[in-house]
């Protein structure tokens, strides 16, 4: 008499699965890691994109003003005009990201370096630092912008 044996054993289905087991779980974690590292790279492009667009706008400022301030607030830059009013006249704020920079006043007939340095609020650890320089075109004069 002939037996036919057409299963799996119990050890069979138990190796099987936890081989499927380990499999997924690496799976899952390199998703997962993948997803964290996207959003890092996406906090970053914003960041420097948010540092280049202060940085033009501080260099048209450095160009139009012949004197101006600079002062670090709460996660943000306000600039004030140096000859007179107390309010001022730009700030750059960001809803989701720190903004500093330097506090002084600036004298813009000289070139001027400036680090900017933006981190996330969320993830204070993400951070971006840009270094410019903020200089005056040659033949400019303080009414043009």
């Amino acid at each position: 008499m002939i037996k036919n044996q057409n299963g799996l054993t119990l050890i069979e289905v138990l190796a099987s699965l936890a081989l499927l087991s380990v499999i997924g779980l690496v799976l899952w974690n390199v998703f997962f890691q993948g997803l964290s590292y996207s959003k890092k790279a996406v906090s970053q492009t914003a960041m420097q994109q948010e540092a280049n667009m202060i940085s033009m706008e501080l260099t048209r400022i450095h160009q139009s003003h012949s004197t101006y301030r600079l002062v670090n607030t709460d996660c943000s830059i306000e600039i004030y005009d140096s000859e007179s009013s107390p309010q001022p006249f730009d700030t750059f704020s960001h809803s989701e990201l720190c903004i500093s920079g330097i506090t002084e006043e600036i004298d813009s007939s000289n070139s001027r370096d400036l680090v900017l340095t933006l981190h996330d609020k969320e993830h204070p650890e993400n951070k971006f630092e840009l270094t410019t320089t903020l200089y005056k075109l040659k033949g400019s004069s303080n009414n043009e912008n």
